[in-house]
């Protein structure tokens, strides 16, 4: 997969190198600006995570979820960490990839730099997703994954994914959708799309 679009400018060098900077000077200002774990669902998911029996703390409408957490707080506990906080670092390394892979997504589809610069930081400073990303929420990894899942869809000629992208997608978004059930909405929008939503139709 390309980084880049041919024949732009892009071509000729690296210009996500910046952004890339940027996505980590974001991510180092969420975690100087890091309140503590407040969010109810947050804390809470992490507690059922933290259970014995984690296993069967199934939470229906993110079922994989709690299984994730329950990864984080055994990883954490073994290096000697089994706080609050790497469950908020885990959610701040998700949101610093999420901003550097819109970025790429964003400066492939349209062909603007400044543009694809700009949206990012928009988003990086929105408060819904500042809040998400830190407190331990499911949807910092369902944007994650929302951006992969596009720029799979993403093809120069227009054209769906096939071979191994569209098992790529397919793959992708049986995971959002245990993740958030409300993501297995894009199995039949993607099933419908005759056409990559990225390049604009040809005129008659």
């Amino acid at each position: 997969m390309n980084l880049i679009v041919p024949g732009s400018n892009a071509s000729r060098y690296p210009d996500w190198i910046p952004t890339g900077i940027l996505a980590i000077l974001c991510g180092a200002i969420y975690l100087a600006l890091r309140p503590p774990l407040f969010d109810n669902d947050g804390y809470r998911d992490r507690i059922y995570g933290l259970q014995p029996h984690w296993f069967y703390n199934f939470n229906p409408h993110h079922l994989l979820w709690i299984q994730g957490l329950a990864l984080i707080a055994r990883i954490a506990t073994g290096l000697g960490d089994p706080t609050t906080v790497p469950f908020q670092l885990v959610g701040i390394l998700a949101s610093t990839i999420t901003l550097f892979l819109f970025y790429v997504l964003i400066r492939r589809a349209s062909g603007n730099t400044v543009f694809a610069c700009s949206a990012p930081v928009f988003i990086a400073f929105s408060p819904e997703f500042w809040h998400l990303g830190q407190q331990n929420r499911v949807y910092a990894f369902v944007f994650l994954g929302l951006v992969i899942y596009l720029m799979l869809w993403d093809a120069a000629d227009g054209s769906p994914p096939t071979g191994l992208r569209l098992v790529a997608a397919g793959v992708l978004i049986v995971l959002l959708a245990l993740l958030q059930q409300a993501m297995v909405f894009f199995v039949g929008a993607g099933a419908i799309t005759p056409f990559n939503p990225f390049v604009a139709p040809e005129a008659d």
